[in-house]
């Protein structure tokens, strides 16, 4: 029997997995990375080097796309993007962009931190429940702005 579900619990579903995908990424790119640390990585045309391609590790999973880049010359990241199909025909898409060193004249001058565990157990029902908080504190907020309305906000 198809299961179908609804166009939120698929976006809730693709954020988590995009999340999940992006904690996991991060430090095995990081340690391919760290060797190449004050070193050329690429070419005059912003493209890594081959030796550099080579280094870092190769992701494969189902419905994820994986697309390294060097962000203009400024650092290398990677662009994590996943989708999934909700009733009866549409689809999500959520992504994230990975940040793992910046450049300077094609050299790696540093490694980014990873400042957060990205959250991977986001719920539908929660989403619902925080939208309602915020129309609920949007409505407080424009009926107090209406007591005074003759003098702006």
């Amino acid at each position: 029997m198809i299961t179908h579900i609804d166009k939120l619990s698929a976006e809730v579903g693709a954020r988590n997995e995009v999340n999940e995908v992006s904690n996991r990424v991060y430090p095995e790119v990081v340690k391919a990375l760290e060797p190449f640390v004050g070193k050329k990585v690429c070419k005059v045309d912003g493209t890594l080097l081959e030796k550099v391609k080579n280094a870092l590790p190769k992701f494969e999973r189902h419905n994820v796309t994986f697309i390294y880049g060097t962000g203009h010359g400024y650092s290398i990241s990677m662009r994590i993007s996943t989708s999934r199909n909700y009733h009866p025909t549409g689809v999500v898409y959520q992504d994230n962009t990975v940040y793992f060193g910046s450049l300077n004249n094609g050299v790696l001058t540093d490694i980014t931190p990873w400042h957060k565990d990205l959250r991977t157990d986001f719920t539908a029902d929660e989403v619902r429940l925080v939208r309602k908080e915020i129309r609920e504190l949007e409505d407080k907020v424009s009926q107090a702005k209406s007591k005074i309305h003759y003098f702006g906000a």
